[in-house]
């Protein structure tokens, strides 16, 4: 995510919004997942890394009732 944040500010300037429905951290989430689809396991690949997301949690506003909330996150995406 950060290499995706500094290649935005470089090409593009600050304030700069990729798609009309999607913030950019929500855009990176969503191309993230589409280039692991199809693969074995990919479902568990992509819901384990992100839910243990802080980034993710925040971007697209996880509750703690919703499937995509983790309260015990691996420390290693900290």
């Amino acid at each position: 995510m950060v290499l995706y944040k500094r290649r935005l500010l470089e090409e593009l300037g600050r304030g700069v919004r990729l798609h009309r429905d999607y913030s950019n951290a929500e855009l990176f989430f969503v191309l993230w997942t589409l280039g692991h689809c199809g693969g074995r396991d990919a479902e568990y690949l992509v819901n384990g890394a992100l839910r243990n997301t802080p980034l993710f949690a925040r971007s697209f506003q996880c509750s703690v009732n919703q499937a995509m909330w983790s309260a015990h996150r691996c420390p290693f995406w900290h």
